[in-house]
């Protein structure tokens, strides 16, 4: 029995090498293909969805809606822990909370929250169009928070600034961190350009408690005048009017001190420190049954007022 060897045809075997490389890259296309087109299609999905999350997070955010908001956030941070846009949100949403929370304990708990989520942010990096806002909103936080913290709020607010945050609030916060830690002339500057942004009679009474910190007593009548031809705010009318009545105390004419203090008292019946000044004005006039009646209406409102107390015993 004999075989026969065949000799097969080389050139059908390229033929059909190149077919199937040809198919496979085919397959390959066709995948690469399906595969973009299914990213696409999903990334336009979530961009849409951000969008509209976005939308609704600014809306609940103008409508004043803060809790919502920040369930809502809460909600996304679910499915994206590290979203920068949502912890921006989240922490103006505890700080604005805290601005308008009279409880003590909450509203310092609302700060506290807000600085977490606005300090991740930093970590996390934002973009510059962000950070001067960012930094104001970190800077009002620390100023809030009390006089452990200002340095820390003079840190943020002047970053702030620096990054050409120029508005009327800013300057006034600024203003009054540099009053409280006993810069006085650097409050006053900074006072007066906040005017430039619009005048506000707590700018105008805060210029002239600057002026009369730093024992400029004119300046300072100048101001408090101004305030008190212009407002009808009660509070704002209480404390100019103790201002002036404490400055004319200080420069010894005790009987136009004592009227300022008198429309104190109209104002408010239940300011002790205006009872006090009152008291020591009859002291120093020797009518010192007057004074001793003064006094004990100062520890009637305030039983822990020291100089009235070491009047009195």
């Amino acid at each position: 029995m004999k075989f026969r060897y065949i000799k097969h045809n080389t050139n059908d075997k390229k033929s059909i090498n190149k077919l199937f490389i040809i198919i496979l890259l085919i397959i390959i296309l066709v995948f690469i293909i399906l595969s973009l087109f299914f990213i696409i299609k999903k990334n336009i999905k979530n961009i849409h969805r951000y969008k509209d999350s976005k939308l609704l997070y600014e809306k609940l955010l103008k409508e004043k809606n803060y809790l919502e908001l920040i369930r809502k956030i809460d909600e996304g941070f679910k499915t994206s822990p590290f979203n920068q846009e949502y912890l921006i949100y989240r922490g103006y949403s505890y700080f604005l909370l805290g601005e308008e929370e009279e409880n003590i304990l909450k509203r310092k708990n609302f700060f506290s929250l807000s600085l977490i989520d606005l300090r991740r942010v930093m970590a996390i990096g934002f973009s510059l169009k962000n950070s001067k806002n960012i930094y104001f909103c970190i800077g009002k936080v620390y100023f809030y928070l009390g006089s452990d913290y200002y340095y820390q709020s003079l840190k943020y607010l002047e970053k702030s600034l620096n990054m050409g945050n120029k508005r009327k609030d800013l300057f006034y916060i600024l203003g009054l961190v540099n009053l409280y830690t006993g810069n006085y002339k650097e409050a006053t500057k900074i006072f007066i350009e906040a005017l430039k942004y619009g005048e506000s009679e707590l700018t105008l009474l805060a210029i002239g408690n600057a002026f009369y910190k730093d024992n400029d007593f004119e300046n300072a009548k100048n101001y408090i005048r101004k305030v008190i031809s212009v407002s009808i705010n009660p509070k704002i009318k209480e404390k100019s009017y103790f201002l002036m009545g404490d400055i004319l105390f200080n420069e010894k004419k005790y009987i136009e001190s004592k009227k300022y203090f008198d429309k104190v008292i109209n104002i408010n019946e239940n300011n002790s420190y205006a009872y006090f000044y009152r008291g020591e004005i009859y002291y120093i006039q020797n009518n010192l049954i007057k004074a001793r009646a003064e006094w004990r209406k100062t520890l009637e409102i305030d039983p822990g007022h020291i100089k009235a107390l070491k009047r009195i015993y």
